[in-house]
């Protein structure tokens, strides 16, 4: 029997399982009067057992750092280990604190963003980064998904800590988290 997170409509839960395949999982959920659009089973990721996801916070605007923080230390799944507020800083607080996630603003000073990005996925493979900036479509978020980013999330106002949350499980479990025109952009690149 496992415990994993899961997502009905976009709402998280934990769900239990038996000896059941990914494949049986909407049914099992239809079974138990569960009905639903959208199932995300993200199976045994960081989240089983109750281990709650490591992050760091690198952001220089403080107060969002901090309601943020407010924010998220309400979530069970969820547990910030550090708020730094420049690229070298957070580096150092990587070695230390060796986050699951870490939640890096675009725009950070002393080392930018994106060498930050570098720095952290050369040390460390394992972290998971996803970006985030209040700048719509940030220009620097296809340099971050290039240094290694696994997302891109705005921080424009209060309502987006539960996007950023979510971004935050989605990125933990392996998935990419980008906005259409990001997808767009870097499509382009390939092409």
């Amino acid at each position: 029997m496992g415990k994993y997170l899961c997502h009905l409509d976009s709402t998280p839960f934990f769900g239990t399982f038996a000896s059941i395949t990914p494949a049986v999982y909407p049914l099992y959920f239809i079974s138990m009067g569960l009905k639903s659009k959208s199932l995300t089973v993200l199976g045994q990721g960081h989240l089983i057992m109750n281990k709650p996801i490591r992050i760091l916070i690198a952001d220089n605007d403080l107060e969002f750092s901090k309601n943020l923080k407010c924010f998220l230390d309400k979530q069970t799944d969820i547990k910030v280990v550090d708020i730094v507020r420049d690229g070298q800083g957070t580096v150092s607080a990587c070695k230390e604190a060796l986050p699951d996630v870490v939640l890096i603003d675009l725009h950070l000073p002393v080392l930018d963003s994106i060498k930050t990005i570098q720095s952290i996925t050369t040390q460390n493979e394992r972290i998971k980064i996803l970006g985030v900036s209040s700048i719509p479509d940030d220009r620097y978020a296809i340099a971050a998904v290039k240094a290694g980013a696994r997302g891109y999330v705005e921080k424009n106002c209060s309502g987006n800590y539960v996007k950023i949350a979510n971004a935050i499980r989605q990125v933990a479990n392996g998935e990419v988290v980008l906005n259409s025109t990001l997808a767009s952009h870097i499509l382009q690149e390939f092409s």
